[in-house]
């Protein structure tokens, strides 16, 4: 699932927008922790990502007494998770975000946002036309 959400919002982030600080130090973060980093740039290999995430696992695990660890799917809800915290159950539904649904939805916006400095061009253009002619 991490490909077709955080891998791709990753990648249709659009270039421009890297020049603002605040996301190009996120790219960055993201980049050489992530996917050069854990997955040593080969990410898009799906076996080796496999075996990667695996292999982080089975060390959590490991690095863990197992009263202590609990292996917990989001899809299982609030079940294991408060018998494991030893809490009750809340009324309200399990929440869910982060959605592939919703990742689709952002790497969309991500996509149109590509076109940003081209329309904000060709309306800095047409204004100047305008005024040319104006004053002509």
């Amino acid at each position: 699932s991490a490909a077709s959400t955080i891998f791709a919002v990753g990648k249709s982030q659009p270039a421009w927008t890297k020049i603002i600080p605040k996301p190009r130090k996120i790219s960055r973060m993201t980049d050489n922790i992530i996917w050069q980093g854990k997955f040593d740039g080969k990410f898009e290999d799906k076996a080796y990502a496999e075996q990667v995430w695996n292999n982080h696992i089975e060390e959590v695990k490991d690095g863990l007494p197992a009263d202590r660890l609990l292996v917990f799917q989001v899809k299982d809800g609030w079940g294991s998770l408060c018998a494991f915290l030893n809490l009750p159950i809340p009324d309200e539904a399990f929440p869910r975000v982060n959605d592939t649904a919703q990742f689709h939805e952002m790497i969309k916006g991500m996509n149109r946002m590509a076109h940003v400095p081209w329309i904000a061009g060709g309306v800095l253009i047409a204004a100047a036309i305008a005024a040319y002619l104006a004053f002509q």
